[in-house]
């Protein structure tokens, strides 16, 4: 907690030294204000990275109906934060929904619809494949391609697959793309690019350099070949 108070002091010390205009001050509510204008942004980054911080530290498979219920109402309150204009925003959120994604709330098939229209817009929009916030981006929807509750239609599923990642994939393949292919392999969903990624998922088996590459590859190219 000291750490997140640490890091918002900075910011707004960083924010006082770029512009001698702006007064940042505290109330006595405890907010901080620039010019008159509530800093809505520092605190809402300040209180998803407390609850992202939390929810790591619960166990993945919550059963408790009273903790469910609490935990439910957040999915939208997150959902909300994808329209967001702030990336830092946008990667926290990100990284909330893919914890809560994983436990039985009501909310999530709701707003369903909404994730992944928000998910595919930022992964196709992000021209760093190595931003924290395409890296959430890229857990999110490889969480959400194992949860079967959670449908994916076959345009959606070619849309993911022309993803500028996987453009480059032979030369340059990332662990987190590759969890992205073996999820969408696991909806066993036959789309024609597909054998070509695998064909190319199958070189890397062998020529890669780095053991973990090779072992997803390997997982990779065992699923296809049962599935397909």
């Amino acid at each position: 907690l000291n750490d997140e108070i640490g890091w918002h002091e900075n910011k707004l010390l960083k924010l006082e030294g770029k512009d001698s205009r702006i007064n940042a001050k505290r109330i006595s509510t405890g907010h901080v204000v620039a010019n008159g204008l509530l800093c809505s942004h520092l605190i809402t980054v300040f209180g998803l990275r407390i609850f992202h911080k939390r929810m790591k530290s619960m166990k993945q498979d919550v059963k408790d109906e009273n903790t469910l219920s609490l935990l439910d109402p957040f999915v939208k309150l997150l959902c909300d934060g994808l329209c967001s204009k702030y990336e830092d925003i946008l990667s926290t959120s990100l990284g909330c929904l893919a914890i809560l994604v994983k436990l039985p709330l009501p909310s999530l098939q709701q707003h369903a619809e909404r994730v992944k229209a928000a998910l595919l817009d930022i992964a196709h929009g992000s021209v760093n494949s190595i931003s924290p916030l395409m890296q959430s981006c890229l857990t999110l929807l490889t969480v959400l391609l194992r949860n079967t509750k959670i449908s994916f239609t076959s345009d959606q599923i070619s849309l993911l697959i022309h993803l500028p990642i996987f453009l480059d994939l032979e030369k340059n393949p990332s662990l987190v793309a590759l969890s992205l292919l073996k999820g969408i392999v696991s909806r066993k969903m036959v789309v024609p690019e597909i054998y070509d990624l695998v064909t190319t998922v199958a070189e890397l088996m062998v020529t890669s350099q780095m053991e973990p590459v090779r072992k997803k590859c390997s997982k990779i190219l065992l699923q296809f070949l049962l599935d397909y």
